[in-house]
């Protein structure tokens, strides 16, 4: 029988031709005569962080350009696609996609050359760590003087690294405050557990969250969104499998932890007994257990801290309490003082308040100004961060010879919407007034030889991966500020 949802839809197989904004496949009639190489560079005007962390590189050269990306048929199709798409013929480049589908094989004459992922550095200033806004991050250019066309016909997949820049870069401002406040308040061990990703039922897409989710896993441990484990293993393998082929690596972790449907499944007045089965299935190691399905006082005075208080503190591990409604920090406040005066406290050498036996988890409305927040209330209420045993995060954390010429934009009405031009070095270079390293971006003239040390290096060359790094590689570098 066939299926009718097939039928309907149609064939599905994306063609690489048809990766690409509506209007960039008309550009190359508009191209100037003799124009042998174009060069595209992805960087970034500014936004909520000053410092950004480079990722996604090889992930997305290894998924969307090795080998044979396209095939005489495909060219075929995507020319009578094109013709209904705008209406006519003629618009489609087919005598130049079909040159790298028969002559090339396929392959994409393509060089992409990009920042070490992961790239930061020691700095006073925490928030300076990694590499500065209007560096170049990214840069790309034709190999084949026929195919000056192709670098700005795949900008917009090219700049699908967005994404990852901007989730690892969240992730590394998030730890940068965590970590300040393990230092003053707590144990700055426990870093990598702090920020957990709660992202994965929100994202868009299965590849979205596995690439978001990656991207987090470079300054965290903590994950709820396991595709991300399949993404690194795949892009960022480590070599090592067991008997059955399976990758051992294991970048990211996550606990036992109940959701509403568990808590509230024998209604209100048999909550209690919810909550007994529960200590009683999980006698050893983490436990985290939603806590406001009724009333999130109750449940920390009554159920744990009164009538399961021996249960709890006779187990072999920590029960995590969490709070999912409310304002978070007048709510994570009150419930840290009624756990301390059911389970007591120490004090541990820096002066703070760490509860006994149980922790707390803030998993609802957070980003990074509220996790900047609730730092500084718990802080300012004498209470160690050690007793937030981690912050959820959610839709809140999950781009031959010829003459050289200086292509660029400046728009009067919009300076920050410049562009550079030319090609580009970036290098890290001490500076004797500060004392710190500082990333330089050096604009190369035409002829000038890539500097030593240029940090911007080819990883991709027609269709083949010049460079592939372990993800943990990538995460040591990416966590070099902490050293």
């Amino acid at each position: 029988m066939t299926d009718v949802a097939t039928i309907l839809r149609g064939p599905s197989e994306r063609i690489f031709a048809k990766k690409t904004d509506g209007y960039k496949p008309s550009h190359w009639l508009f191209y100037e005569p003799g124009i042998s190489q174009t060069y595209d560079y992805l960087t970034s005007r500014g936004g909520q962080f000053q410092t950004l962390i480079p990722f996604g590189f090889q992930g997305f050269a290894m998924k969307y350009l090795c080998g044979r990306v396209i095939t005489p048929e495909q060219v075929k199709r995507a020319k009578k696609f094109y013709a209904r798409y705008y209406g006519m013929d003629g618009v489609f480049n087919y005598d130049g996609w079909m040159y790298i589908a028969e002559k090339l094989g396929g392959r994409l004459p393509l060089e992409l050359w990009a920042l070490p992922e992961g790239l930061s550095k020691k700095s006073k200033n925490r928030n300076q760590t990694g590499v500065p806004v209007q560096t170049p991050l990214m840069a790309y250019f034709n190999t084949d003087p026929n195919c000056a066309w192709l670098p700005g016909y795949i900008e917009p997949l090219m700049f699908k690294t967005w994404n990852p820049i901007t989730v690892a870069t969240l992730s590394q401002h998030c730890k940068i405050v965590l970590y300040e406040g393990l230092k003053r308040t707590g144990n700055e061990a426990d870093i990598i557990w702090k920020l957990h990703d709660f992202g994965y039922r929100g994202a868009s897409s299965e590849e979205s969250a596995e690439i978001a989710g990656a991207a987090h896993l470079l300054n965290f441990f903590g994950t709820d969104t396991v595709p991300a484990i399949d993404y690194v293993n795949e892009f960022y393998s480590d070599g090592v499998f067991d008997e059955d082929g399976d990758p051992t690596y294991m970048p990211g972790y996550s606990v036992r932890a109940t959701e509403h449907s568990v808590m509230t499944q024998r209604g209100r007045a048999l909550e209690v007994e919810v909550v007994r089965d529960i200590l009683a299935k999980c006698p050893t190691g983490i436990i985290a257990m939603v806590a406001d399905s009724y009333n999130l006082w109750d449940f920390a005075e009554k159920i744990l801290g009164t009538e399961l208080h021996t249960e709890v503190v006779e187990r072999e591990g920590i029960v995590v309490v969490r709070p999912d409604s409310g304002e978070p920090i007048p709510t994570m406040m009150k419930l840290l003082w009624i756990l301390g005066e059911k389970f007591g406290w120490s004090v541990n050498s820096k002066g703070y308040r760490v509860l006994n036996h149980v922790r707390t988890l803030q998993g609802d409305k957070n980003d990074y100004d509220a996790i900047y927040n609730m730092i500084a209330a718990t802080e300012g209420a004498k209470w160690s961060l050690d007793n937030i045993a981690t912050f959820g995060m959610g839709g809140a954390l999950l781009q031959a010879s010829g003459k050289w010429r200086d292509v660029y934009k400046d728009p009067i009405t919009d300076p920050g919407k410049g562009s550079k031009w030319g090609r580009f070095a970036v290098t890290l270079e001490h500076d004797e007034d500060t004392g710190e390293d500082r990333f330089v971006t050096t604009v190369l003239k035409q002829g000038q030889p890539n500097p030593e040390g240029n940090l911007l290096r080819p990883i991709y060359r027609n269709g083949e991966m010049l460079i592939h790094e372990s993800f943990e590689t990538v995460r040591a570098r990416a966590n070099a500020w902490m050293a």
